[in-house]
């Protein structure tokens, strides 16, 4: 009798981690383990992470003797970790191997916060919190 293989339907959400496959990596680029595989932790939006085709992710690592500016500590699974938001890349669906949890609400807000700095995106949000200032005061509610 041939054994039914069950497979896990991968539905990627924000915040999750899974175990990918990384068989490209060159130079300083986060490489996977002996395996190709690694830990990442999903970083695009919901809406675009339905469509199933490019999901956006950073890489999740157990060495913390140094953690870097824009680098977050982690406890997943119950070990320390960091995420490297320096190594933020855009992979395929068909690298995503299967789910091992999630990251806390906490740990997603300061990955935001390094993406914010490793993208350089401060000047876009000060001028976009500006605009909605001058909005406000024009409307006489502020």
């Amino acid at each position: 009798m041939v054994g039914i293989i069950k497979e896990e339907i991968i539905n990627p959400r924000r915040g999750e981690v899974y175990r990918i496959e990384i068989i490209d990596a060159q130079g300083y680029e986060q490489k996977g383990d002996d395996d190709d595989m690694r830990l990442a932790v999903v970083v695009s939006n919901n809406q675009q992470n339905a469509k199933k085709n490019v999901i956006v992710i950073v890489p999740l690592s157990s060495k913390v003797k140094k953690i870097y500016p824009f680098q977050v500590p982690t406890f997943f699974r119950g070990k320390p970790g960091k995420v490297k938001c320096e190594q933020v890349r855009a992979i395929t669906i068909g690298r995503f191997e299967k789910k091992l949890g999630e990251l806390t609400e906490k740990e997603m807000n300061e990955i935001e916060e390094k993406l914010v700095f490793v993208l350089h995106l401060e000047n876009l949000i000060k001028r976009r919190v500006q605009m909605i200032v001058q909005k406000y005061l024009k409307l006489g509610k502020l």
